[in-house]
């Protein structure tokens, strides 16, 4: 069905906060079991939005309205300002680092998971982009193996302003439909949302990578279009208890390494506490410049903190700075 006849179907009443018994008479959420992890980046937990609800506010706000219950949200992050901050969204992360995060979860049980990754691989031209497509199918296949029974929605990603950026992101949306059909062939509950042009355009976006608080208002309808087509399809289960507990939530988490200069380079890790907390980038404490989307700042980094001309060190949280 398409997104622009879906929403007002499954949702005109679940927006209506003067009609509450009406939403959740016609939702397809009624009554279900939604234990959901939002997975991926920067883009995930919400960055540059002032209050870091990204998409996950509105997302859950309509999830409660149209009556999912137990309604829980999974993550070893916190951020936002709404009922269920918990996400898995790694400001900086690219693919690797995402899959490694999610191997630090998997004591979690969610029966939803929905993956935005490869935005960073992109921006850094982490290699090339048809090594990130099987990197992103590796990730796929783990989140199975972790999880098996998952509903997966993958996301084709957001548009980006540069334009070498926005030439690798174009090679790995364009793959995604392939591999995630054949994993649905294979019997596997997986589907694709579309976040690209001219679902979000570049208006959409704040500061050429993250979406404006409009911006992720679209992305959560875009995910809640996803989740009405699972629950067509009979994904989606019906009561009983919540399932997965974030405790206890992992206490360690990978904190990628930016490259030192202003050529991209493939990441390095390092183990960090896990905290979502701001905090002011830190003083200068080495020589260089550091291209756009590398990172300048963060407890314990201690690489150059000068950005290349045309961006400046901003601050997503104690552990990572980056050059927007």
């Amino acid at each position: 069905m398409l997104f622009s006849t879906l929403l007002p179907l499954a949702f005109a009443a679940a927006t209506t906060l003067a009609s509450p018994l009406v939403s959740r008479q016609t939702s397809p959420f009624a009554g279900k079991n939604i234990t959901l992890l939002p997975l991926g980046d920067s883009i995930t937990y919400g960055f540059v939005d002032p209050n870091t609800n990204g998409y996950r506010k509105k997302l859950y706000n309509t999830l409660s309205a149209a009556g999912a219950s137990p309604l829980d949200f999974l993550g070893s992050i916190k951020a936002g300002n709404f009922n269920d901050t918990d996400n898995e969204g790694r400001i900086g992360y690219t693919i690797s680092q995402i899959a490694t995060s999610a191997a630090a979860i998997s004591n979690l049980r969610p029966n939803i998971v929905l993956l935005h990754a490869g935005t960073n691989d992109a921006l850094r031209r982490y290699e090339t982009s048809d090594k990130a497509i099987p990197r992103l199918a590796a990730l796929i296949d783990q989140i199975y193996t972790q999880w098996p029974g998952v509903t997966l929605l993958v996301a084709k990603l957001v548009p980006a302003e540069e334009a070498a950026a926005q030439t690798y992101i174009n090679d790995i949306n364009a793959a995604i439909p392939g591999f995630v059909s054949t994993r649905a062939a294979a019997g596997k509950k997986i589907l694709t949302v579309d976040m690209s042009t001219p679902k979000l355009t570049l208006t959409d976006l704040v500061d050429g990578i993250h979406p404006t608080v409009a911006g992720y208002e679209k992305m959560a309808d875009i995910w809640l279009s996803g989740l009405t087509d699972a629950a067509a399809k009979g994904w989606l289960v019906s009561g009983g208890a919540a399932s997965g507990s974030n405790a206890p939530a992992p206490t360690t988490s990978v904190r990628p390494a930016a490259p030192s200069s202003t050529t991209a380079a493939g990441p390095t890790t390092t183990v960090a506490p896990t905290t979502s907390s701001a905090a002011p980038a830190p003083a200068p404490t080495g020589a260089g410049t550091v291209g756009k989307y590398g990172q300048c700042g963060g407890k314990g980094y201690t690489g150059p903190t000068t950005c290349a001309e045309g961006s400046s060190c901003k601050s997503a949280g104690e552990w990572y700075s980056q050059c927007l």
